[in-house]
């Protein structure tokens, strides 16, 4: 309600009220017009995250595991968990260069030889279980699918197809079922097996708009296993093809129940169970095939499930529809459905929606080329790295993000008046001290926010033996800001526009003394202790830089023992090479040196010191090989991880829960 406050301060006729604008907790829309949107969704929820009673800032990522490769410009292109018996039995590994590697652990990740090397690590995978035991079973489209056992890595042996074709895999009424590419076949194995003679299933016959099989899906309409049970399908031209499917050696074991049109389906990693549901990720969206038997094609957008930013998912899929990247995954512990959305090279977004209420929002900064749950927590796949989400107060890597909130316009009650808005109060519920910057948009203009917001430091809060008592903010404190902030804006209708700056996680200072090699004493690095020199086996000034000359393959090294180095920590270590003619290098702990790096670039890895040799910077041509290589920088931090006691970690915490406004109405020109 606008009060009016009389002549005596703004003259005739003038009113100035407050008025409570709605928290956007309906979530991004962005399919309505913006003249006419409920007030209680966003024309913008950015790095927001819309929760039944407020909105919250999304959680920061931290470093899982580093992965050593060719180069660690590398990506991580399949993350995929291995599920035991037992909670306690689960192994998570990573597709990156041309092998897979366990990054089970929060440390450097340890690559497999018993399988590959592999010309393409974006695999499809199950979990299966058989009466021999637990499986984690994975095919490529282009080597010898390969399986996991809870202790090793193998090939399985496969006839009847060309098992170097099967590029999907889909497990059903206990076999698992196959998709051979560039074709309309698809393929099963026998009962309760990884491995034996697959047989071919021909479903070309059923798909009229041509294509191949691109994605074979489970689907049930009571959401649990019996028979309402159904296989379902997908070609590339968008066609799904249901069976109800017991026995596929048996004629009377299934049957066609309809072949139905969906939009065109992007990726091989375009299904995904949600409960008893499937979900398809297509260019109109992500459309749950339960919704799409049970309705006709001109009516099916009510059962797509992204409906409200399907306009984004579309103008997205226009231009990287045919990138890698694209993955719907499940979050129930924090009630998420996640779309992965590339957005150009080695750039994502995530469309993220609570399950709870169906409002959605979009997360920008997590460049997650893979998405996979171990233990009921997120992770993706980044550059040569395996990172956690949802896990910490800022981004890993000190890089900043910025969450934008943008109401949907108001015209305040008075559509035929023009307004004054002088002041915003936004409430926000946090743990960390805040300063956003406010401002409005005016009659349907999308504006740039002028005021850059100051970053929230996730470590932000008192310092024990520093802080003034009873003045000091403490560190995990909830209070409450509620400050007017000043804005300035004349129009018929508006939209409050809010941002928030997050700090990125804040690695440790460099640790190593003359990192760059810029000090020489006596042909020596200063700080550092060579071995291994004689005769043509030399480590020489090479400003900027340190150059490594094994001429007969001995083994040379620099080391320095780093005495601010803490057994037991987490260390984040890494090396730029300028200069690899011939062999190559390892680096890392004396203890922990890693393996043999190839190219020049910068390389990192994670490293967890241990006493003795293990608080030791290592660096070392590979043993038994000719090597001639430049080393220019050596950068050691401390990652600020309590690996003991995760919990521990700074998390901040901040819930926008109201907004005011103040509006002025009245002799405005």
């Amino acid at each position: 309600m606008l009060m009016n406050v009389g002549r005596g301060s703004r003259g005739r006729g003038m009113s100035v009220g407050v008025r409570a604008v709605p928290v956007p907790t309906s979530g991004w829309d962005a399919m309505s017009p913006l003249s006419a949107m409920d007030p209680s969704f966003a024309v913008t929820l950015e790095n927001w995250f819309p929760q039944p009673g407020w909105v919250e800032l999304r959680k920061g990522f931290s470093l899982h595991s580093s992965v050593d490769g060719p180069t660690v410009t590398d990506a991580v292109e399949t993350l995929m968990t291995w599920q035991g018996p037992t909670t306690a039995q689960v192994s998570m590994f990573a597709g990156m260069g041309t092998s897979i590697w366990d990054v089970t652990d929060e440390a450097q990740g340890v690559e497999d030889t018993d399988v590959g090397p592999f010309t393409n690590v974006r695999f499809q995978f199950t979990n299966f279980t058989t009466t021999g035991g637990n499986f984690l079973w994975a095919c490529n489209g282009a080597e010898v699918p390969v399986y996991y056992n809870g202790t090793i890595w193998a090939d399985t042996t496969i006839t009847g197809v060309t098992p170097e074709d099967i590029a999907d895999v889909c497990p059903h009424r206990n076999r698992l079922w196959l998709v051979i590419k560039d074709s309309m076949t698809a393929a099963y194995l026998p009962l309760d097996s990884i491995q034996g003679a697959a047989v071919a299933f021909e479903v070309g016959g059923l798909f009229s708009q041509g294509g191949y099989l691109q994605s074979i899906g489970t689907w049930s309409r009571d959401g649990g296993e019996g028979p309402d049970d159904y296989l379902a399908f997908v070609s590339s031209r968008g066609q799904v093809a249901v069976y109800s499917m017991s026995d596929p050696t048996d004629p009377d074991g299934f049957y066609v129940v309809g072949v139905y049109s969906i939009g065109t389906p992007i990726g091989r990693r375009c299904l995904e169970q949600i409960g008893p549901d499937l979900a398809v990720i297509t260019n109109e969206g992500v459309q749950s095939l339960g919704s799409v038997i049970s309705l006709d094609r001109a009516a099916q957008d009510r059962g797509t499930i992204t409906a409200r930013v399907q306009p984004a998912i579309n103008a997205a899929s226009r231009i990287t529809g045919n990138d890698f990247g694209w993955q719907i995954i499940s979050y129930p512990k924090s009630t998420m459905f996640i779309l992965n959305v590339p957005t150009g090279t080695g750039v994502f977004q995530q469309y993220v929606m609570n399950t709870l209420t169906g409002a959605w929002c979009r997360f920008t900064g997590q460049n997650g080329y893979c998405w996979a749950l171990m233990d009921n927590n997120l992770y993706f796949g980044g550059d040569g790295l395996v990172l956690k989400a949802d896990d910490a107060g800022g981004d890993f890597g000190g890089v900043e993000f910025t969450a934008t909130l943008r109401t949907a316009f108001s015209y305040y009650g008075d559509r035929g008046r023009k307004k004054r808005w002088p002041m915003v109060q936004p409430i926000i519920d946090t743990n960390a001290v805040v300063i956003p910057s406010i401002g409005m948009d005016v009659d349907f203009r999308i504006q740039q926010q002028e005021t850059d917001p100051i970053p929230v430091d996730p470590v932000s809060g008192a310092l024990w033996d520093v802080a003034v008592w009873d003045d000091a903010i403490w560190g995990g404190e909830s209070i409450i800001f509620d400050e007017w902030l000043s804005v300035e804006a004349i129009g018929y209708a508006a939209a409050v526009h809010m941002l928030v700056a997050v700090a990125g996680q804040p690695l440790g200072q460099q640790l190593v003394t003359n990192n760059e090699f810029t000090a020489w004493t006596g042909g020596d690095p200063d700080g550092w202790t060579e071995t291994g020199e004689s005769g043509g086996n030399s480590i020489t000034d090479d400003t900027p830089g340190a150059l490594f000359v094994s001429a007969d393959g001995a083994l040379l090294s620099l080391e320095q023992t780093v005495a601010t180095m803490t057994a037991g920590t987490l260390y984040y270590i890494q090396v730029t090479c300028t200069s690899i003619p011939t062999g190559g290098f390892q680096f890392g702990t004396k203890a922990d040196v890693g393996d043999s790096v190839t190219t020049t670039g910068t390389h990192s890895r994670q490293v967890l010191a241990t006493a003795g040799d293990g608080l030791k910077v290592y660096i070392r041509n590979t043993t038994s090989t000719i090597s001639t290589f430049t080393i220019t920088r050596v950068t050691v931090r401390e990652m600020f991880r309590d690996v003991d006691n995760p919990s521990n970690d700074t998390e901040i915490e901040l819930r926008l829960n109201a907004i005011n406004v103040t509006a002025e109405t009245g002799a405005i020109v």
